[in-house]
């Protein structure tokens, strides 16, 4: 059996493909968090760790696109 702390963060954007791999993660032991995306990933690690962010190597429009995904994806984010 595995480590009650494991825990895997996987990423699908199928649901049903998701739901299938979470259910057999889940009878090995992991404990599972889906995300449909890379985004939603960004944010259940966020989350999950309690951390901050800094965002650097984007420019101009490809900041402000990051930006408005994180606040949109984290509850309480401010990206400022």
């Amino acid at each position: 059996m595995v480590d009650a702390q494991a825990r895997i963060l996987l990423v699908e954007d199928e649901e049903s493909l998701a739901d299938s791999v979470r259910y057999n993660l889940e009878r090995e032991g992991f404990g599972v968090t889906v995300a449909g995306d890379l985004a939603g990933a960004l944010a259940e690690a966020l989350l999950a760790a309690g951390a901050r962010v800094a965002l650097w190597g984007l420019h101009g429009s490809h900041i402000a696109e990051a930006a408005r995904r994180l606040e949109a994806s984290v509850p309480g984010a401010s990206a400022r």
